[in-house]
């Protein structure tokens, strides 16, 4: 049964942990669906944000701002994920950890001291109408192969540690989660499992999800394709976002 975790219930892609990965950035597909992972034969994080291929037709063009906003409500710093996805396995391997999950179908994946950035996914639509492409990737759009992050939720600290013991449905729940962490808290369940527990921390905030659209040509117009959008902020269609003074810094 492959369990679907609380971050993919809100709309995003886990990412392996990494920095320099920003709203506005695009992704080149490959053959094959979007995006379980990012490997190598599903799509590409390129080099390249929407300024680096779309340029103004006419005059200045307002560029979208990228602005901070609250995680989903759903999205409390806890989830869980099936040991054997790409993501765990990377996780670990990245880690070099020599961790044995061979008892456990799952793990807890934890994010603290989060941040979650986003555009307003109406701003890029005005440029993209305002804009035209360059030359050089005029083929891979038309081909919809272009697709966009509007989205990013990024961690100081990222932890793994295993979930042994419990069994979810197919559909993890909020109230799932937090019946479990408090089992936890009862029995010690973890705290003798520590030499077990994964963590990626430091300075640095490292991109561990994102959301993205499609940009779709038709009748000689770019703009995003309206099913592949899905930047949400809990039960709202659009986030409410927060302005700031500037953008994050949640680069290199």
């Amino acid at each position: 049964m492959k369990i679907r975790n609380l971050i993919q219930q809100a709309d995003y892609t886990l990412l392996v942990p990494r920095t320099g990965v920003k709203p506005l950035d695009l992704i080149w597909k490959k053959e094959g669906n979007l995006f379980d992972f990012l490997r190598p034969t599903e799509g590409n994080l390129v080099n390249a944000s929407l300024q680096d291929v779309f340029t103004p037709t006419q005059g200045q063009v307002a560029y979208p701002k990228i602005q901070k906003v609250t995680l989903p409500q759903q999205l409390g710093g806890k989830d869980v994920l099936e040991v054997k996805s790409s993501f765990v396995a990377s996780f670990l391997q990245d880690n070099e950890a020599s961790v044995k999950l061979s008892n456990s179908n799952t793990v807890l994946f934890s994010y603290e001291d989060n941040v979650s950035t986003v555009v307003d996914w109406t701003k890029v639509e005005d440029y993209l109408q305002a804009t035209t492409p360059k030359t050089s990737q005029v083929e891979r759009l038309q081909k919809g192969q272009v697709y966009i992050i509007l989205a990013v939720l990024a961690s100081k600290k990222l932890s793994i540690a295993p979930t042994s013991n419990f069994d979810f449905s197919s559909e993890i729940t909020t109230t799932q989660l937090a019946e479990y962490l408090a089992k936890l808290q009862t029995e010690a369940g973890i705290s003798h499992k520590k030499e077990s527990i994964i963590k990626q921390e430091g300075d640095k905030y490292l991109v561990f999800a994102i959301q993205t659209a499609k940009i779709l040509y038709k009748n000689g117009k770019y703009s995003l394709l309206p099913k592949a959008i899905i930047v949400r902020n809990g039960t709202d269609d659009k986030p409410e976002f927060e302005t700031l003074e500037g953008e994050i810094n949640i680069t290199d």
